[in-house]
């Protein structure tokens, strides 16, 4: 049973994308897996998770299959190798490194990065730090080819939490903001060079409320006055994710806006993206995460 109400979240998101040729076509899930590591700490409970609940979590990427998984709140690679396909290569990202040891956390961190399926060819640039000398997430960065030719530039995003509505002052929002207009600067210079995007990830924010100030912020000197050159393919995308309540365990949740978004350069045609969402038993009888999937399909 609990298959078969899988296989039917998947049957409807197949009914909503158009018949693109399968050649042409790249599948992008985001998903942020909450505090994911096989090193739990004690004092964050939901960084504690069974054998049961990571192979829970494996089946749903299976059952997905995306070419590529953005993925947010990860803290090493052997976890995120502990949940997905071998056959994906892994890129974490590069707050991991060294180099930047400074700015990572002595027992958890939660970092940002990607799966990708071994068809797809694909570079790595240096990530893009949104927050300066702050621990917080740098947005990973990796450029995909579609034959070898017609370059995609990624980023897997996770955004300040604490600022999901209308620009406060407050310490979260400030932040927020110039995360906001760090990434603005990277779509005026991919757009400058000519260069196709998707941003994905978890934005902790509702960009689709009408007038929203971070989309204003994103998207400043990006369009032209007859076309739009950015766009949110998550604009018309329902909020269906049923997660654990904090309250009551043996109880659901749902989200009444999205926050998990995808973003993408007006070149590119998508189909309208679609959420994942768990079947309820598994909700309330393992830790799964407290975000659902969030896949879209895109030709070139």
């Amino acid at each position: 049973m609990k298959k078969f109400t899988c296989f039917i979240s998947l049957f409807m998101l197949a009914l909503a994308w158009p018949n693109f040729t399968r050649s042409e076509v790249i599948s992008l899930t985001t998903w942020n897996l909450e505090w994911l590591t096989n090193n739990p700490v004690e004092n964050i409970s939901e960084s504690k998770r069974s054998r049961e609940d990571l192979t829970k979590l494996a089946e749903h990427i299976d059952f997905i299959q995306p070419d590529i998984l953005a993925f947010q709140e990860v803290n090493n690679i052997s976890a995120i190798k502990s949940i997905i396909n071998n056959k994906y290569k892994i890129y974490l990202s590069d707050r991991n490194k060294i180099i930047n040891s400074k700015l990572q956390f002595e027992d958890i961190n939660q970092f940002t990065g990607f799966a990708i399926a071994p068809k797809w060819q694909v570079t790595d640039p240096a990530d893009l730090p949104l927050s300066p000398r702050h621990k917080l997430r740098f947005a990973s960065y990796v450029i995909i080819y579609f034959d070898g030719k017609h370059a995609i530039h990624l980023l897997s995003v996770h955004l300040k939490a604490g600022c999901r509505g209308k620009y406060k002052n407050s310490r979260s929002c400030t932040m927020l903001k110039k995360q906001g207009e760090k990434l603005n600067e990277w779509i005026i210079d991919r757009q400058a060079q000519g260069q196709s995007f998707i941003i994905l990830g978890d934005f902790n924010h509702n960009l689709a409320y009408s007038g929203d100030w971070l989309w204003q912020v994103l998207t400043k000197k990006t369009n032209s006055p007859i076309k739009e050159n950015i766009l949110l393919a998550t604009k018309g995308t329902e909020s269906e994710c049923l997660v654990r309540s904090k309250q009551s365990p043996k109880r659901t949740y749902q989200y009444h806006n999205l926050i998990d978004h995808i973003v993408v350069s007006g070149d590119l045609m998508f189909a309208q993206p679609k959420q994942y969402v768990f079947p309820v038993e598994q909700v309330v009888n393992y830790h799964l995460s407290d975000h659902c999937p969030l896949t879209i399909q895109v030709n070139n």
